[in-house]
This record gives structure tokens, sequence and C-alpha cells, in this order.
């Protein structure tokens, strides 16, 4: 754990060579549970999870929409560009063609739009064309039926930054935020999906991370699947930037909660 994924694929190819068989073979051989993917999410590069975990979630009857939209809305344009190409070595079909045919609606488009991977990724924002997309955005969402095309025009072009001081300047404007304007606008019956993308997307992937883990450990027992997705599946470099924004969110250490809600091989 103390090591990156780019170190790891290194001490993974000597491990090849040495005893002729990889790493994520060793661990298949020796561990089993949540322990045994928690390490082999950890030896892959996150194309190959991503592309890995979005397979599973889109395979058989229905869709896990919660890691579908998870794995689409909170990765880069690089990472979608990766996510995609090992997807489509791994598994023989293009990712968006897949897409396509798991979902629906405005829901699917707005999905297929976010895996071109075009969105902006600038880190400032124009505080001028963030108060003409609020206004954009309300006189979408004020219809008798919302314009979910205007709508994700503009969440699949903005930036995260971007789209946090539209979501500011919409509640100074307008007395709510995007997630509510979202909420009132746009029926769960119809587009619980559609909504779910909106709202993960106005948010900067580190805090939906955090928020992710958050929730994991509610109630009684913990979703010790997200824990492996979340945790497992990035670099050291993420993983440090998660445990440091969930103590400023939550005003406890990560590590605290993770030592509460595990147990076993896995917790260490």
């Amino acid at each position: 754990t103390s090591r990156t994924k780019a170190q790891l694929a290194r001490v993974d190819n000597f491990y090849r060579l040495k005893y002729d068989m990889c790493i994520a073979e060793q661990i298949a051989d020796e561990c089993s549970g949540d322990y045994k993917t928690f390490l082999t999410s950890m030896c892959m590069s996150q194309s190959v999870v991503d592309a890995t975990l979005i397979h599973e979630a889109m395979k058989g009857l229905g869709t896990d929409d919660d890691v579908l939209v998870e794995l689409c809305c909170t990765r880069s344009n690089l990472e979608i560009k990766r996510m995609k190409e090992a997807y489509a070595r791994m598994f023989g079909r293009p990712l968006i063609q897949v897409v396509r045919s798991e979902t629906s609606g405005a829901y699917k488009k707005l999905l297929v739009r976010v895996l071109l991977g075009r969105r902006s990724e600038e880190t400032t924002v124009s505080k001028k064309v963030a108060e003409q997309q609020a206004e954009q955005l309300h006189k979408a969402m004020s219809k008798r039926i919302a314009d979910r095309d205007a709508i994700i025009d503009v969440f699949t072009k903005c930036a995260a930054v971007q789209l946090a001081e539209i979501d500011k300047i919409y509640l100074e404007k307008y007395g709510l935020g995007l997630e509510a304007a979202i909420d009132g606008a746009i029926s769960s019956m119809v587009s619980s999906g559609f909504k779910r993308v909106c709202k993960t997307l106005i948010k900067d992937p580190i805090t939906v991370f955090c928020e992710l883990l958050n929730k994991a450990f509610e109630g009684w027992g913990t979703d010790e699947e997200c824990v492996m997705r979340v945790l497992g599946g990035h670099d050291k470099q993420t993983v440090n930037k998660i445990r440091e924004r969930y103590g400023v969110l939550y005003q406890k250490p990560l590590i605290e909660d993770l030592d509460n809600e595990l147990s076993g091989d896995f917790k260490q």
C-alpha cells in the first residue's frame, strides 16, 4: 500500500520473470473475498480496474447505475479515454456501444456525452459566463417539461469548478442550488439516473469519493465493495487526497472510520 500503481506494475514485471506468474495470480491463490479483490485492484492499472468494474455494472439483467455513474462522472478525459481503450481490448466491444444498449432516454444521452471525454478541464472560472449559464439552466428547468438537452449541454461542457460557480450564482439569484433545482425539475420516477449524473458532475471527484465512503459506512454493515472501488482502484496520490478531504468534510480521520467499519486482513 506504500507504492504507486506504476511502481507495483514494475514489481509485477520482475515477479513474472522470477516466478512465471503475476502478482494477481498469486493473490488469487492465497487470498479470498473482499481482501483478494482489494489487493488485486491495487495491482492493476486504473484503466483495467475501471473497465472491469463498468463491465460488472452492466453484466446480466439490469444495470448498477450507482457504479456506472461513479465511473463515468469522476474520471478525467484522459482516464475516460484509457478506460474505453481497456474495455474494448478486454471485452471486444466499444464501451459507448454497450452503455447505449444498457441505458435509455436522456440518461443514455447524458452518459454518452460524458463518455465522449470532451468536458472542459479548466481550473479557472468565468463569472460572466457562469451567470449566462445559470440563466440558461433556470430557463431550461422552469419549463413545464424540463429542457434536458439544454441541461446536458451545460453539464457536459463545463469543468467542475465552473459548475460550482454556476451553482453559487444560481443559489444567489434563484434561492436554491443546482441539486435542489434538478430535484424540482426532473421526476425521479422517470429520470433518477439523469439526476444522479448531474448531481455527480456538480462536485469535484475527490468530494464524490469521500461522500461514497461516508455512505458506505452508514447504518448496519459496511459496503465493502464501495471501499474497495474507491481506495483500491486509485493511485496513492488520489487516495491521499481522499484521506485529507474526508477529514475536512467529516471532522474525523478516514482511518478512524476504516478501523471501526472493517475487520480482518481487509482492515489491515
